[in-house]
């Protein structure tokens, strides 16, 4: 609608329910115009149209993630099933020494020393508990099992590589943005950061959040401070914080 000319009025269904009775679609169009005519319609935030698209590759990539994090946790049911108890002993199943034991079990390796002589800094200090921690009883069974966990693992990984390559590139200022700011701007001087790039600089300033948490903010909330209307929307902090949906039940 909004290239046809259109103004978008995004309204909460729930300041909008009709009065008790009988419900029809009709019925609801007729009083949400009334109250629109009265302007007692309160506008919610839309976001334009390269925020929403990057929201949609930052929803995307934290679903990717979470179905991620559910296969690294059937491998290891799998594992514990064998009674391979590499987690008990490696901080990290899925470091490098992990895979590299991983992908040993599932080639038909079973030698616990050949297994622990596989692992990588740190765990070579451990081989002793290490190889105990491998001796189990991995069947043709717990291989299959584990081979199409794994292809899921690594088809999923290289999904959410692919997009946080272009979360990173939408980042970047756009041909609009750089002709704005070009001109103002030293010879010398590094290339000016867009305001989604200034953004997650400043979100990254809170402890404990990284590029993911600041990508996923700028998505949910855009450049705060160069949008007056956001401003307003948020006008204190903790109302901006279930729209970021990073406050369990929130969403």
């Amino acid at each position: 609608m909004e290239p046809a000319g259109f103004e978008l009025l995004l309204a909460n269904a729930q300041e909008v329910k009709v009065v008790p009775g009988r419900k029809t679609d009709q019925k609801d169009s007729q009083w949400i115009a009334d109250l629109h005519k009265h302007g007692l319609l309160r506008n919610s935030f839309v976001p334009p149209r390269a925020i929403r698209d990057l929201r949609d590759l930052t929803r995307t990539r934290a679903i990717l993630t979470q179905e991620h994090t559910s296969i690294c946790n059937r491998i290891q049911k799998v594992l514990e099933d064998a009674n391979i108890k590499l987690g008990s002993v490696a901080s990290d199943v899925f470091g490098v020494s992990g895979r590299a034991i991983l992908r040993a079990l599932m080639k038909e390796e079973n030698d616990a020393e050949a297994l622990a002589d596989l692992s990588k800094g740190l765990l070579r200090k451990k081989i002793p508990q290490l190889r105990r921690a491998l001796e189990g009883q991995v069947t043709a069974h717990h291989r299959s099992l584990l081979t199409g966990q794994w292809s899921r693992m690594e088809f999923l990984e290289r999904e959410i590589v692919d997009l946080e390559t272009q979360i990173a590139e939408r980042m970047k200022p756009t041909p609009e943005e750089t002709a704005l700011t070009l001109p103002n701007t030293a010879e010398d001087a590094p290339a000016p950061l867009s305001p989604r790039e200034e953004a997650i600089q400043l979100w990254m300033e809170i402890p404990g959040v990284g590029w993911t948490a600041a990508c996923s903010m700028v998505a949910e909330l855009g450049s705060i401070w160069t949008n007056s209307r956001l401003r307003h929307t948020w006008p204190v902090g903790l109302h901006c914080v279930p729209a970021i949906t990073k406050v369990p039940g929130s969403g």
